[in-house]
């Protein structure tokens, strides 16, 4: 299961989005090509399943990387559903806490291709249809 924020899933739903962007401080445990059952909630105990989708690409970084003002970081950003590469990185204080992450915090982003993605009802998408 992939957790998604309440952003994060709003901007995969319109469209806006169709990445990620997760801290692994052990590697990234994902491989392209590989089927991941996106949830939302997960972190309340609610864990409700809301989307399949096949990773297309990782790419490899840090937090000092990523939120850099220039082109790269703020087109990365903006795949994201974000505004600018200061944006994203406040979403990544907001997610693992001030002191979770410095700028050598090794960062991985998904790029994801959705198979199925419920609009209103994340109930009816299963861990079962995972293939």
């Amino acid at each position: 299961m992939f957790s998604v924020t309440n952003f994060e899933l709003m901007n995969l739903r319109s469209g806006e989005s169709t990445a990620c962007t997760r801290r692994y401080p052990a590697g990234c445990p994902h491989e392209i090509g590989s089927q991941i059952v996106l949830v939302e909630g997960h972190r309340h105990g609610r864990a409700k399943p809301c989307a399949i989708a096949v990773i297309t690409s990782i790419r490899p970084g840090t937090v000092g990387q990523r939120r850099q003002d220039d082109a790269e970081s703020n087109r990365l950003a903006k795949g994201e559903g974000f505004g600018s590469a200061s944006e994203w990185y406040q979403h990544c204080r907001m997610m693992y806490g001030a002191s979770g992450i410095t700028d050598d915090t090794q960062v991985f982003r998904l790029q994801l291709a959705i198979r199925e993605m419920e609009k209103d009802e994340p109930a009816r998408v299963s861990l079962g249809d995972v293939i």
